[in-house]
């Protein structure tokens, strides 16, 4: 995996600031905290990465080798793992509104980009459907 720098972090800014005058605010301002979002999530990712490795380094100096544990069920882990990469998506397309020539792609590229949106659509209706079935 590549090292971020500073340099990055310079380059994601005039990216950032280029885009400004593009979009409307409410776009932009939804584009940072996705940004921020995805920044904090994998920061925590790191932290309990980290915490993981240093109890398993404890554990086994402690108890010597032993067969791994399954995890704990955790039947919230899938609707948290698409909200928090739902914001990612939705940035993505905005981004793409805001910056791609559309009417310069080929046109099987708009039919696969068609397609794919609105497959994406219909996942959309269909887990609706599934959380409005499971409401009390």
């Amino acid at each position: 995996m590549k090292k971020s720098s500073a340099r990055d972090g310079f380059r994601l800014e005039q990216e950032l600031q280029r885009l400004r005058p593009m979009v409307p605010a409410q776009q932009y301002e939804e584009l940072e905290q996705d940004i921020l979002h995805l920044a904090y999530m994998r920061v925590r990712q790191m932290e309990k990465d980290a915490q993981s490795r240093a109890l398993e380094k404890q554990n086994s100096e402690e108890e010597g080798p032993k067969i791994k544990q399954i995890p704990e069920y955790d039947p919230d882990a899938e609707c948290s793992s698409l909200s928090f990469t739902i914001p990612a998506w939705i940035g993505s397309l905005y981004r793409f509104a805001a910056m791609a020539n559309v009417g310069e792609a080929s046109i099987q590229a708009r039919q696969r980009l068609s397609a794919a949106l609105e497959n994406l659509g219909k996942a959309i209706q269909m887990l609706e459907e599934r959380i409005k079935e499971n409401e009390i």
